[in-house]
């Protein structure tokens, strides 16, 4: 019966986890480019029989005992829906690859797929927060008409009529795009279980086309999140249920005369 009581404890701290992270995904109905996740269960049980029989010199500690845990988040990469803009720097993504932006504090590359951009005071087109986009240009003290192809060439017609070329937007992707490390708002880390990143053109060899003076909007479904919503919820439901017929059954056990 104790180990009833432990194995409905766990159950309900992994159905208090999936809740929160379906809550997570609500909350970035609005975000763009923002990618579902769902919480993925592992049984205790199944782990301590493996540590067993397979012992390794592994520091990992995995827990032991039975029930259930959270392993990973597993994150739902499938694209969202592409909104139009009226911003020349508004560029989403049609298909695969993400765009390479550089970290300015210390030059690391991180990937994305929002594409909401903006010049700063050097002309270096960047995000939100300040990474700039990897192309071999600036638009620095320049006017005219920013024109972005589907296939990545930046062109821009002056206030004459005259056409300047000034360079190429190349598109990234992985291997295993699931194993990338979300490092936050949109971003993303190259990971040993992503692997190293593929460049490419947008619109060859299977990369995705740029559709300038759009926005690529969040994955999450809310009508998918209130059914994982419901879901956790009898599952919590089931787990406090078996919880206090555990206590109920130890509490006949107590009050047994011998």
């Amino acid at each position: 019966m104790l180990r009833s009581i432990y194995n409905s404890r766990s159950g309900i701290a992994v159905c208090e986890r999936s809740v929160g992270q379906t809550a997570h995904n609500l909350a970035n109905l609005n975000t763009t480019a923002y990618k579902r996740s769902e919480l993925v269960f592992g049984d205790m049980l199944y782990r301590e029989l493996q540590q067993r029989r397979f012992p390794h010199a592994s520091e990992e500690r995995l827990p032991a005992g039975q029930g259930v845990h959270p392993q990973a988040v597993a994150p739902f990469l499938g694209q969202g829906v592409l909104i139009a803009s009226e911003r020349p720097l508004d560029l989403a993504i049609s298909g695969e690859g993400y765009f390479r932006l550089l970290d300015p504090g210390n030059g690391q590359a991180v990937y994305s797929r929002n594409g909401s951009f903006s010049l700063d005071a050097n002309g270096r087109v960047v995000n939100a927060a300040g990474d700039y986009l990897d192309v071999p240009f600036t638009l620095d003290r320049r006017s005219g008409d920013l024109l972005i192809s589907p296939e990545g060439m930046v062109v821009l017609t002056g206030a004459a009529g005259e056409v300047e070329e000034l360079g190429q937007i190349r598109l990234y992707r992985f291997v295993n795009p699931a194993g990338l490390t979300n490092d936050g708002a949109g971003r993303y880390l190259e990971s040993a279980l992503s692997g190293r990143p593929e460049e490419g053109l947008p619109g060859a060899d299977g990369f995705g086309r740029i559709c300038q003076y759009y926005l690529e909007q969040s994955n999450a479904d809310p009508v998918v999140e209130m059914v994982q919503l419901m879901l956790a919820q009898r599952a919590l439901q089931a787990n406090v249920r078996s919880l206090m017929t555990a206590d109920e059954l130890q509490a006949l056990v107590l009050q047994v005369k011998l």
